[in-house]
């Protein structure tokens, strides 16, 4: 019986799998680059039911996807646009690519929207009292009539 525990104890660290939700599954995109106004026109989709996606950056390498070193980019544009959950967004990025450039491989950075937690801070304002008097200023003032 212990073994069969350890056995599955082993078992369950060993295929442990994460479960967390990547943004680019749910960012569906398409590329189209108009050479007369030097403009990319990304036309992308987020079909996540309630986060909202933002789109970050735009790295583009004048060469063929295969293989490609996404480490020294030949451009980067930066895009900064949000898509709101179940719904289409037209970007357009100014960009001038070279006329040589006839093969362009394109990555998007996205990341998705964190909600604001707001915090609400209560100040209380301070009241000022006058302090009491000790017992024997209060007979000082008794005698004297103050």
């Amino acid at each position: 019986m212990k073994k069969l525990l350890g056995i599955v104890v082993l078992g369950l660290l060993w295929c442990n799998v994460g479960f967390a939700e990547d943004v680019y599954d749910y960012l569906k995109k398409e590329y189209e680059y108009s050479r007369d106004f030097n403009v990319m026109n990304i036309y992308a989709h987020n079909s996540h039911s309630n986060k909202t996606i933002k789109v970050t950056k735009m790295e583009v390498m004048f060469s063929e996807c295969g293989g490609v070193n996404w480490d020294n980019p030949d451009r980067i544009y930066s895009v900064n646009r949000k898509i709101f959950p179940q719904s289409d967004k037209h970007i357009i990025v100014e960009a001038r690519f070279p006329n040589s450039a006839k093969q362009r491989c394109i990555r998007l950075w996205a990341e998705f929207v964190k909600k604001k937690t707001t915090t609400q801070t209560t100040t209380k304002k301070k009241i000022y009292t006058k302090p009491e008097k000790s017992g024997a200023k209060k007979l000082l003032e008794k005698i004297f009539g103050n």
